[in-house]
């Protein structure tokens, strides 16, 4: 079962500044704000952007005696649509399919595993709000 954890937050001036004056893209941003709420959750994280020729899982870290691979999606808010929308079937499966190569890499085996997804809008790169779904597979 999905749970299901809301943030609303807004970085500092100097943090706002730093982050747009290293030209951050939008989805690094908001990579960046979620592992900042991991944090201050208490997780431990393990790997941020943890890259093979298959593809990329955006954080994996230890919550709860699980290895949790989390897939950050991110908007930019007035929109039509909500970050959640673009984590379909063929990315889920994606995110499955690394997660496996990663245990196999790292023999984790056997270990509790648990995939989430946190969405994170913005207007201006300063102010978001994230939504944080634990369990989505």
């Amino acid at each position: 079962m999905t749970r299901l954890r809301l943030r609303t937050g807004c970085l500092g001036v100097l943090e706002s500044a730093l982050a747009k004056r290293s030209g951050l893209s939008l989805g690094r941003w908001a990579e960046w704000v979620a592992l900042r709420h991991l944090r201050l959750e208490c997780w431990d994280i393990i790997r941020r952007n943890w890259r093979v020729k298959q593809g990329e899982i955006d954080l994996i870290a230890f919550h709860e005696g699980n290895l949790v691979f989390v897939e950050v999606k991110s908007l930019r808010v007035p929109s039509q649509f909500i970050p959640e929308e673009h984590l379909d079937e063929r990315k889920m499966a994606k995110l499955e399919e690394l997660a496996i190569i990663f245990l196999s890499r790292h023999e984790l085996f056997g270990e509790p595993i648990r995939y989430d997804l946190i969405a994170v809008e913005t207007r201006d790169m300063r102010s978001y709000a994230i939504r944080h779904y634990q369990g989505i597979m």
